[in-house]
Order: C-alpha cells, then structure tokens, then sequence
C-alpha cells in the first residue's frame, strides 16, 4: 500500500505537468491562428512573397547576370587600347563608345554585350573585332526593415535572401522572419514582389523588406 501511494505522489506532478504543456500548447494554436490568417491574407495571398522560413535550398543556380544601369563595365578590344577602358551604364541602359558611339547593353549578359559591341564596331570601324565583357562595380541591392543595418549593399554573385540580411547585421528582435517580402523591377520599370525562401538568389537593384512583427 505504501508503495503505490508512493507512486502516485510521484507521478502526480509529472501528469499535472503534462496537461499544462497541452493547454499551454492548444492555447498558442488558438491565439496564433487569427494571426495566420491574415498573414496569409496580406503576404501569400496578396504578393506571393512569403516563405515558411524551413527551406534553405536555393531555387536552382544563380540566373546569367544582366547589365543595367548603374553597372560599371570594362571593355577591351583586342589590340585596339583607344577603343578599350571602363564605362558606365546611363540611365537609359547604354554605353557611349568611341568610334561605335552609344550602344544598348541593357538587359544583355556580358556574352550579349560582346556580340553587340562587336557588331557595331565591325560595321566599318575594325576588322573582325575581338571584344570581352566585364562587370567592374554592380548596381547594389538593397536591405529595408526590421535589420541591424538597413541601407544599399555591392551585389556579389550567388547572393541569397538570407545572406543578404546576414551583410545587412541580421535580425533586429523585432523582425517577422516569416514574412520577408522581395521587390525587383519588371520590364515596365515598376517594382514586382516575388515568390521566395531564404535560400533564393537576389539579383542587383532588388529590395528586401523584413517587416516588423506584430506580437
């Protein structure tokens, strides 16, 4: 007898543990699930832009660059140093040259450029023009929100969501880390949000927006 009055006030905690764990438990589910709702009304719903903040495999491999403006580009031609120097893409997505005059780069590869900077010389300038392409300075992407540092950073090759946010100091402890909202420009020059995880590449010139959390 005495053993099982033992045993009863020695499991008797651990039950009464256990059921505050459950209610501490189905008591979150019932204060979060207003929340989700409209988070997923607001985020996933509206712009497609949220992530479950799980996945950090990345969406492939890093898409082929493409020159804009505010590139700075070093073109060579070979054995022609007056035609060769580094220049800036305007405004208007272009490169002014000598002897080949103002040439269209926007939206091309450094491959694409080449073929089109080549081209133009070939047309009564040089013979047989042997061009190469380079992306000396990128065009920044930019941090915004609920992190240590927002503010415009150099873009680097294979950049992700996730390490964009690690340059930009991480999380502030007020940040929604699941809510994270990516803008890039379209071809009508208007700011697009995108579908995305932490572990999707970033390209030049988009804005990573960490909203601030709400609870």
């Amino acid at each position: 007898m005495t053993d099982c009055t033992h045993s009863s006030a020695t499991m008797a905690p651990a039950t009464m543990a256990d059921k505050l764990m459950s209610f501490a438990r189905a008591r979150k589910r019932q204060l979060f699930a207003p929340f989700a709702g409209v988070l997923l009304a607001l985020g996933l719903g509206a712009c497609g832009t949220n992530y479950d903040g799980l996945s950090m495999q990345a969406m492939g491999e890093p898409p082929a660059y493409k020159l804009d403006s505010g590139d700075r580009v070093a073109i060579n031609v070979f054995g022609e140093e007056n035609l060769s120097g580094e220049y800036e893409v305007d405004q208007s997505g272009i490169v002014s040259l000598p002897l080949a005059g103002r040439v269209t780069v926007a939206n091309l590869t450094t491959q694409d450029a080449e073929r089109t900077i080549a081209k133009r010389l070939s047309q009564g300038f040089v013979s047989n023009p042997n061009v190469t392409v380079s992306v000396v300075r990128h065009r920044p992407f930019y941090v915004l929100g609920e992190v240590a540092h927002p503010g415009g950073y150099p873009f680097y090759s294979g950049a992700s969501v996730l390490s964009a946010v690690a340059v930009a100091g991480g999380y502030t402890y007020r940040a929604e880390k699941f809510g994270i909202r990516l803008l890039r420009q379209g071809g009508d020059g208007t700011a697009q949000p995108q579908k995305i995880t932490p572990g999707t590449y970033i390209q030049p010139g988009d804005i990573i927006i960490v909203p601030e959390r709400w609870f």
